[in-house]
């Protein structure tokens, strides 16, 4: 009776998996949606309003239908999109420490091992991974920040000398980091690797910059906090406990990268450069 009892959770534990994480992809794509149609619609109203401000803003501040149209639209465009992010999260949330639970304790009743752990710690578990998935997303940011402001400051101080390209065994994703700098002040050592040829710093820098932005499918011309949305997203969806297929680990793998690297600090760099 154990045993089956056992099966049985394992099943309902699956089923839930299945439903929490459908629910959760479907409310994902409609705040998606919402949120690009909300784009679309705000620029259009910002070209309509900026051509003809002083003919249409008294229509629109007195006319009761026209401000039940603005109000509905914020609801729609803005309010639904932050629940929807919020409601996302706490599914994720369930289908994690719900899930693990379950299936926890089945194999406790079916194998009678003992290591059955309560929902609580479950629940801990999903939230000291969230805690240290963000601290070492910091981190990496972080070392990105200081690595290329070293390389900028060593670029331009040294006359704008050459540096050795090399290549980070461990960073599959973009193939290589940028270590050694060679202009009139010698070479540095960065994260390491093997020295390959010579190079423009600033060339590699917008190449990384352009891949990371298609990686995370923004524009050049994007904001840190267009970032993170397109960010969260992806990693959303190529998490490996989520999503099961083979391609999952190095879609986030190379989305944790792209994030990295698209740093405030970094966007800044890629627009005065374009500038300059």
């Amino acid at each position: 009776m154990r045993k089956i009892w056992g099966k049985f959770i394992l099943k309902l534990a699956r089923f839930i998996e299945i439903i929490v994480g459908g629910l959760s992809k479907g409310v994902n794509f409609v705040v998606t949606f919402v949120s690009q149609l909300g784009k679309i619609l705000w620029s259009a109203l910002v070209m309509v309003a900026c051509g003809g401000f002083f003919i249409l803003g008294p229509f629109l501040l007195f006319n009761p239908y026209a401000m039940v149209v603005i109000v509905t639209s914020i609801f729609i465009f803005v309010i639904i999109p932050m629940i929807g992010k919020i409601f996302a999260s706490w599914l994720d949330y369930i289908n994690y420490s719900a899930v693990e639970f379950l299936r926890n304790y089945g194999d406790y009743l079916i194998n009678n091992k003992a290591n059955f752990k309560s929902y609580r710690e479950f629940s801990k578990d999903y939230k000291d991974k969230k805690a240290r998935e963000e601290r070492e997303r910091e981190e990496q940011q972080r070392a990105q920040n200081d690595f290329w402001e070293e390389i900028f400051k060593n670029f331009t101080q040294g006359g704008g000398g050459f540096y050795y390209k090399t290549y980070n065994m461990n960073d599959e994703d973009f193939g290589n980091q940028f270590g050694g700098y060679s202009g009139y002040g010698g070479q540095r050592q960065g994260y390491g690797g093997y020295n390959q040829s010579y190079g423009n710093p600033l060339d590699d820098f917008r190449t990384k910059y352009k891949e990371s932005c298609k990686v995370l499918g923004v524009p050049e011309n994007t904001d840190k906090y267009e970032v993170k949305t397109a960010y969260r997203k992806l990693a959303k969806k190529y998490h490996p406990d989520i999503n099961k297929s083979s391609e999952a680990t190095e879609m986030f793998q190379k989305v944790n990268s792209a994030y990295e690297f698209l740093s405030e600090e970094n966007i800044q760099r890629y627009n005065k450069m374009n500038i300059n």
